[in-house]
C-alpha cells in the first residue's frame, strides 16, 4: 500500500494493519527532565527522539518546555537530527528571541542538523519553544532533537518534562 495519510479503502476491501499504521502518528515523550551545565556541546535528547521504520515525508511537530539562565546568558541551543538519508528538510523553533526581552518572538527556517537557540528568562518559570517543519527521507533512520546550552553556564539549562515530538507521514 502506498504511504499516505488516510489509505482509500474500496467496499469489501479488507483493513489491513499496515494500512492503519500509516494513520498513526509517530511520538516521543519526556516523562522526566535532562539538565546540562556549562557545556554548548549538542547532544541527543534521551526522550525525544523517533525511529522511522519506512520512508517517504513526514511532518515535524513538537513543543520543547525548558529553563535556564536570563536571556543571553545560557539559553537553549536546539537541532533536529536525522542519522538516515534525507533529501529535504525543514524545521522552525519558535520561542523567546536569546539576545532580545522577553516577549520577542524568533521565526526560523533552517535544514536540519542546524542549530538555532530560544531564549530563557532566568527564573523558576518553564519557557516553551514550538518546533514545526518537514522530513523527506529516503532511508530508515532516527529523528532526534540534539540540544545544549546557547552560552556556556553555571546555572543549569533544563529540558523539563512534558516536552514533545510527533511526526506523521503524509507521503
Amino acid at each position: 500500500m502506498t504511504a499516505t495519510q488516510f489509505p482509500a479503502w474500496a467496499a469489501g476491501q479488507k483493513i489491513t494493519a499496515a494500512g492503519l499504521l500509516q494513520m498513526e502518528r509517530f511520538f516521543a515523550f519526556k516523562p522526566g527532565a535532562t539538565t546540562v551545565t556549562s557545556s554548548t556541546t549538542l547532544a541527543d535528547d534521551p526522550d525525544l527522539q523517533i525511529v522511522l521504520t519506512g520512508t517517504g515525508t513526514f511532518l515535524l511537530d513538537g513543543l520543547i518546555l525548558y529553563s535556564g539562565a536570563a536571556t543571553g546568558t545560557g539559553d537553549l541551543k536546539m537541532q533536529m537530527n536525522y542519522t538516515g538519508t534525507i533529501s529535504s528538510s525543514n524545521w522552525t523553533p519558535m520561542g523567546v528571541n536569546v539576545t532580545s526581552a522577553t516577549g520577542s518572538v524568533n521565526f526560523f527556517g533552517p535544514q536540519f542538523a542546524n542549530p538555532q537557540s530560544v531564549g530563557s528568562d532566568g527564573s523558576s518559570i518553564t519557557m516553551a519553544a514550538r518546533l514545526g517543519g518537514y522530513l523527506v527521507t529516503s532511508t530508515t533512520g532516527t529523528c532526534k532533537l540534539q540540544w545544549a546550552q546557547n552560552t556556556s553556564s553555571a546555572t543549569s539549562t533544563t529540558v523539563r518534562a512534558g516536552s514533545w515530538l510527533t511526526l506523521q507521514q503524509v507521503a
